[in-house]
């Protein structure tokens, strides 16, 4: 906690507590919806994985439903309500958004929307047979009434370890977890023991509504998929020479995997939604030059895999060996099978 700007964390608290009392009191209205409403979300300004989640939560729960995810669709250049098409990029739906829409293949409908109210019904005008919407992020939207609230917390930094803006990462008080259906602790060691788990179940369970089930994960990384010809060309051996390129929250886990399978020559790492500028590339390109004798592979986090939003500015991109490990959230054992409890829990709210 940065203690200088503890006052402003005081007051920032009045705020938030004050409209959420509005919610709460039904001053303000909340409207919900005749089809499924999932929110995932957390209490902090990023880094707990929710994109990761809410792609682990399509690959369990659209084989039973017809779901479709919405997203404020946060950095994109276009307003109002979108449902993504083949004309898509990163910079009108978001970066994360448009990773949903790659990865799904029109498959899954992706929608972002300022106004998550009104984008739910341009949605389902849409999409008529949408049986279960995914809220990406919708956690502090309290104008929209989801069925289930999944909220996220990281390992590193649990919400109740945690302080309110400016002081430290928090959007709302330790207590706006009293609105989480489930809670999941995300980033994980993958070994995480029995005991540690429950510790943190009993540290948790004082800010939860009581049985309030919790979760783990962590998270794996999938085979690499090539971003340029002369990438796909490229072995990743073990040690193999890489420089790494990151737009995230909390990078360090990203840059441990890293270090632990390949030789890591330098870092380029970037805050989450960072808007690349032509200098900060070309600083790219000639680092890439300096280690041209190794022949090194350009990772890059998967969220900059639209990124290739670097492509237009880039100009050895072409001969750039560019390449990312897709993320994927990956829940622990303990005692059952999370994904089966999970299921059975969604089925019970849908």
């Amino acid at each position: 906690m940065m203690l200088p700007l503890y006052p402003l964390s005081l007051l920032y608290q009045g705020i938030t507590w004050s409209r959420n009392q509005l919610y709460e009191r039904g001053l303000l209205p909340s409207v919900g919806s005749d089809r499924m409403l999932i929110c995932v979300g957390n209490l902090s300004v990023g880094g707990t994985g929710k994109t990761p989640m809410v792609e682990e939560l399509v690959r369990l729960l659209q084989p039973r439903y017809p779901l479709a995810t919405l997203s404020r669709g946060y950095g994109r250049q276009s307003k109002g309500y979108r449902l993504a098409g083949p004309g898509d990029s990163a910079r009108t739906l978001g970066d994360e958004p448009y990773q949903y829409y790659q990865k799904w293949k029109g498959t899954v409908p992706v929608a972002v929307g300022e106004d998550r109210a009104a984008a739910i019904d341009r949605l389902l005008a849409d999409k008529p047979e949408t049986a279960l919407i995914l809220l990406d992020d919708a956690y502090q939207h309290r104008r929209v009434r989801a069925d289930l609230n999944v909220l996220l917390t990281s390992y590193d930094l649990p919400f109740w370890k945690d302080w309110l803006l400016p002081a430290g990462r928090l959007r709302e008080s330790r207590q706006g977890a009293k609105r989480a259906h489930v809670l999941v602790i995300t980033k994980c060691p993958a070994q995480l023991s029995p005991q540690e788990q429950e510790q943190l179940r009993r540290q948790a369970a004082p800010y939860l509504t009581k049985g309030v089930p919790i979760y783990f994960s962590t998270i794996a990384y999938e085979p690499a998929v090539a971003l340029t010809p002369a990438a796909a060309q490229a072995t990743l051996t073990p040690q193999a020479p890489v420089m790494l390129l990151s737009g995230l929250a909390k990078p360090a886990p990203f840059e441990a995997w890293v270090r632990k399978h390949f030789r890591l020559l330098e870092h380029h790492q970037y805050a989450d939604h960072h808007p690349y500028t032509p200098k900060e590339l070309e600083r790219l390109q000639q680092a890439y030059a300096r280690h041209a004798s190794e022949r090194p592979l350009l990772l890059t986090s998967e969220k900059m895999r639209p990124a290739c939003r670097i492509r237009p500015y880039c100009r050895c991109w072409s001969s750039c060996r560019c390449t990312t490990f897709p993320s994927a959230s990956v829940f622990l054992l303990l005692m059952m099978q999370p994904r089966a409890a999970l299921l059975r829990l969604f089925r019970s709210w849908c």
